[in-house]
């Protein structure tokens, strides 16, 4: 090709083209250019996900045969079990060594206190030290990881945490509360520690609704549902500043108790402290509430000196995450991980002889499961109702299974979807199986809906919970629209067809309806939790009216049976079994978690199943990938159903 002024020429030996005026580029849109450059990046980004599933398929076939032969990876003889506590704690485990390895998900709660009650014995860690950075965690989640680090603390092996400074984890006395479980706290020079206490603050809009005239509708029962009081309120109700601040009272009363408890200090002199809010590293020194002003290098050196160290030779640190895939896994190398997750996929782990089988349910409460294909990162915030009902189902199908343990963290959602939870529970219970549930940070409203039918109940005593109750709205932005200068119009084929819209006034008779299924579903709802905890409807309904409860409080109004995490749960279900201990009984559980390769396959429509041994390994690919190239991504549009305007739901005024 050649360019010569304005013509462009194409010769070879045999032919000569004839010269052509070169035209002028046509200058496109930006739209076109932006809808181009998407394609692009799409067909590199499919380009590259087929190289790396073709590439990962190649080493897990590679090393199978080569680590299958070699003794797992050991350990140091002496280790630092460290841990960095940052943005949040998952309640549901990933257990995915791939994942984990190259540190794309997290431990959960459960996964952390297993694996320092495991370390608690492991004669090659020698120590615990935590690093505290910002987050949002629960008052209860902070109470088990804090009852696993006192645990820890019984084997004499040292427990250190350090920080900045003790401001990080946002709600009220957290940060030091759980820093005061640890042998030693120290901190930075220059830092700060909040003993604040607790605080909750809510805008109530409605001025800005009456200026903007919206108006709503709101329907609850009863007096203590106060989710929406800010929107019909301009200040704070009797009724919710009761039940506030006797929860937010209950959970610095406990933090408190702790505390004083674990540093020795007179409560009315810690309770000065608080007051203060703030104190200063200085401060914090001669209160006793820091044992070291220092910086994390000096902690390491210092801890390794104390260790039997030397300068020369530091002793190690191995992550939390890392010890936790060794422990499961034997495993810590990535080719190992492929390796040994081959190994399950291909049908040579072993099968289930657990008798309890642990299930998660965390976050609102829905009908139906987004379409994800299989890839969950541990953090899923929702609880698909179809998809948990199926996991309580195989439970209870599974013979080698004699109680299903439910771990809620949940603060409600649909009606409709946790009835459906609830009576898959109580069909595990009719197939002869016992449901425990254990609560979490929260498992208030349709959470507390879907517990009510469990044999036994646990919960922290910071646990948020009860909430029995229902709430809905509707919206008129009618006024709104005329202020615009929108009109909307419309038709219609029934009274009610107009029930859910939003640009005209709620009727008459859409009230009634409104009221009708707010009475119908409350009901229903008193009427569950008083005949799974063995209750008059009156008495129920005398603890419900959309009232939360702490854990403790919700012990004596006889909403749960027990305090205590998950462990205690556990241990509860293996004596109840006629076991010592949780694992003697066997924990399995439901569902088991899919590792990323085959996750990463799932979203191709490829099943590792489908993959063989040996040479036939690069066929099956090749067949696989012509029948299902990347089609499956077009479908990543499908929406969510949500059930529309009525949810039996708690907000989580922690976070």
């Amino acid at each position: 090709m050649k360019f010569n002024g304005n013509r462009l020429t194409k010769k070879n030996l045999f032919y000569t083209a004839s010269p052509q005026i070169a035209q002028k580029p046509v200058k496109k849109s930006k739209f076109i250019r932006l809808i181009k450059w998407v394609g692009r990046v799409f067909l590199k980004m499919c380009t590259i996900l087929g190289l790396l599933i073709i590439l990962s398929t190649f080493i897990s076939s590679l090393t199978l045969s080569f680590f299958s032969k070699n003794t797992p990876v050991e350990l140091p003889p002496q280790i630092v079990l460290q841990m960095t506590l940052k943005d949040s704690l998952p309640e549901k485990p990933q257990k995915d060594p791939v994942l984990a390895a190259f540190g794309v998900s997290k431990a959960s709660l459960y996964e952390v206190i297993n694996a320092l009650k495991t370390a608690k014995t492991d004669e090659s860690i020698s120590a615990f030290v935590l690093e505290l950075r910002s987050g949002n965690y629960a008052p209860s989640q902070l109470a088990e990881l804090r009852e696993a680090i006192v645990d820890f603390k019984s084997s004499a092996k040292p427990t250190i945490i350090y920080a900045p400074s003790y401001d990080t984890l946002g709600v009220g006395l957290a940060s030091y509360y759980l820093a005061s479980a640890f042998d030693e706290i120290w901190m930075q020079p220059v830092g700060m520690m909040s003993l604040t206490g607790f605080y909750a603050e809510q805008p109530y809009i409605k001025k800005t609704m009456d200026w903007l005239g919206v108006k709503a509708n709101v329907f609850k029962r009863k007096e203590y549902k106060s989710a929406m009081d800010n929107m019909i309120r301009e200040e704070m109700s009797p009724e919710s500043r009761e039940a506030m601040s006797t929860l937010f009272g209950d959970f610095h009363d406990a933090m408190s108790k702790a505390i004083t408890e674990s540093r020795n200090i007179d409560a009315n002199i810690f309770q000065s402290y608080v007051n203060t809010g703030i104190l200063t590293d200085k401060e914090a020194i001669d209160a006793k509430l820091v044992d070291r002003l220092g910086y994390g290098d000096e902690l390491v050196l210092e801890l390794n000196e104390r260790l039997g160290g030397t300068k020369d030779e530091l002793i190690p640190y191995i992550g939390l995450d890392q010890y936790n895939t060794y422990k499961t896994h034997g495993i810590i190398s990535p080719l190992q991980i492929l390796s040994q997750m081959a190994k399950d996929k291909l049908g040579k782990s072993e099968p289930n002889t657990g008798e309890i089988a642990l299930i998660f349910a965390q976050g609102a409460i829905v009908q139906y499961a987004p379409n994800n294909h299989g890839i969950d990162f541990g953090n899923s915030n929702m609880i698909a109702a179809e998809r948990l009902a199926e996991w309580i189902y195989d439970a209870a199908r599974d013979k080698a299974v004699k109680t299903i343990v439910l771990r809620i963290d949940s603060p409600g959602g649909s009606p409709q979807a946790s009835e459906t939870v609830r009576r898959a529970l109580q069909r595990a219970k009719d197939e002869g199986k016992r449901v425990v549930v254990s609560m979490g940070s929260m498992a208030a409203s349709g959470g507390y809906w879907i517990a009510s039918v469990a044999d036994h109940i646990f919960a922290n005593e910071m646990t948020i919970t009860g909430s029995i109750g229902v709430i809905g709205a509707k919206f008129n932005l009618e006024d709104l629209w005329a202020k615009a200068l929108v009109n909307w119009d419309a038709v219609s084929t029934a009274e009610n067809a107009n029930l859910f819209s939003t640009n005209v006034p709620l009727s008459e008779a859409g009230a009634e309806r409104y009221n009708e299924m707010m009475d119908v579903i409350y009901d229903a709802f008193v009427t569950r939790v008083a005949d799974g905890r063995n209750l008059s409807y009156s008495s129920a309904n005398e603890i419900a009216k959309g009232r939360v409860w702490s854990g403790k409080r919700a012990l004596d109004n006889k909403l749960i049976d027990s305090l205590g995490g998950l462990n205690a749960t556990l241990l509860w279900a293996a004596k109840d079994l006629g076991y010592d201990t949780a694992e003697e009984a066997g924990i399995v559980l439901m569902p088991s978690p899919q590792a990323g390769m085959s996750a990463i396959l799932s979203l191709l429509g490829v099943s590792i199943g489908n993959l063989v041994m040996g040479g036939e390994n690069i066929k099956a690919v090749n067949s696989i990938m012509m029948d299902s190239p990347v089609k499956t991504l077009v479908e990543l549009n499908q929406e969510l159903s949500h059930q529309k305007a009525l949810n039996v739901y708690t907000p989580n005024p922690l976070r």
